[in-house]
């Protein structure tokens, strides 16, 4: 046994909370076998783990999409997860299988595979990576604190490039290959693993490609983001979410055009276009950039607790700069809006209205957007 900490036992709540086998756990105290001891009664009420869904509809970013998932978040009573996605549409089309073993071995490494396809039609031309396969590892080095390392291949080929597109683009046309290790710690307090009302998740990470590992394209990533969650009363929740990127090329090579940032949409900055924040080329197709910055801020109340349906009021800013050009604060593009968010049987999925502070020639003013899947 252990002496009684009221702390400790909301850390171990929020632990049950964060595994996602259960729609809530409930720890209470009771009277022991002695005055001197307390017992611990624990509640919980199991979530469906194994899920399967078809479904289509339309996204502002993907246009017309079907949809088909299955996943098995607790395999035989391990923790193992199994899960197969894939979606087809017009604008994107992705196919991914992947599995997750959180105690590798019996112990506190975490492993995971996954091996997709990807396709994207960006207007002016067409990424696909097919094959693409990665391997992941985690490691616990502090409480609630993670080290993260992995391996990636993708073998990338661009294609059906528009006629007018600049010089950029064109030397970019064909098949590459990208073989990279990634790095990263990460520290995660969150409450709940999907709709958080308290706590932090923060993390830095490095990507490196080419060299030694083989491969065409040969860059370095670094990256950092912030996540933090309070709900100072009632169940008003508020979020504020930071992201800063830069990469570079290696060895005297640019940067892959696949592989440059680009803003934009509900997954970014709402109200504008997808992927339509970045630098361009002369001719004037969005070419993304080497550095980005990225802030979001919302506020989430409930609207029908019952069927977990929220409101949600938020405000944008971020921008995307390329090579000898500094981040700029006083550069940033920036939106406002509202929307809803339901925890459906299928998924999360959100509806969401912009609204662009500061439009400039060629930008929306304005716009609605639609996904199914994470948040931020």
């Amino acid at each position: 046994g252990e002496l009684y900490s009221l702390s400790a036992m909301k850390k171990s709540r929020e632990k049950l909370n964060s595994l996602g086998y259960f729609k809530e756990a409930n720890l209470t105290p009771k009277k022991g076998s002695s005055e001197e001891k307390l017992d611990v009664d624990i509640q919980v009420e199991e979530a469906p783990t194994g899920a399967f869904s078809v479904g289509g509809g339309y996204s502002s970013t993907d246009k017309f999409v079907g949809v088909v998932s299955v996943s098995q978040n607790n395999l035989f009573g391990r923790g193992q997860k199994l899960f197969a996605s894939g979606q087809l549409g017009a604008v994107s089309q992705y196919f991914n299988l992947g599995f997750s073993e959180p105690w590798l071995f019996d112990t506190k490494v975490s492993f995971g595979v996954d091996l997709y396809k990807t396709y994207r039609d960006y207007d002016d031309y067409i990424v696909e990576k097919n094959p693409g396969g990665a391997i992941r590892f985690g490691f616990p080095l502090f409480e609630e604190v993670r080290l993260y390392t992995g391996y990636r291949y993708e073998l990338v080929e661009i294609k059906d490039i528009i006629g007018t597109a600049s010089e950029f683009i064109r030397a970019q046309e064909g098949r590459s290959t990208t073989s990279s290790v990634n790095l990263g710690l990460r520290r995660d307090t969150k409450n709940h693993w999907f709709d958080p009302t308290a706590g932090t998740d923060i993390g830095i990470f490095l990507d490196y490609a080419g060299g030694p590992l083989g491969g065409d394209n040969y860059f370095t990533r670094y990256g950092a983001s912030a996540k933090v969650f309070v709900t100072p009363i009632w169940e008003l929740t508020f979020m504020g979410h930071g992201r800063i990127g830069y990469i570079r090329g290696n060895e005297g090579r640019g940067v892959p055009l696949q592989e440059r940032y680009r803003l934009g949409g509900i997954y970014s900055i709402r109200g504008f276009e997808a992927f339509s924040i970045g630098p361009k080329a002369p001719t004037g197709e969005i070419i993304g950039g080497t550095k980005e910055l990225l802030f979001n801020f919302e506020m989430l109340f409930p609207i029908v607790r019952d069927i977990k349906l929220k409101g949600v009021f938020f405000f944008d800013a971020g921008n995307v700069w390329d090579v000898g050009e500094p981040y700029r604060l006083d550069d940033l593009k920036m939106s406002i809006g509202f929307g809803f968010r339901w925890m459906s049987p299928v998924g999360p999925l959100r509806l969401e209205w912009g609204y662009n502070l500061q439009p400039k020639e060629g930008e929306k003013r304005q716009g609605w957007d639609f996904a199914i899947g994470t948040f931020f």
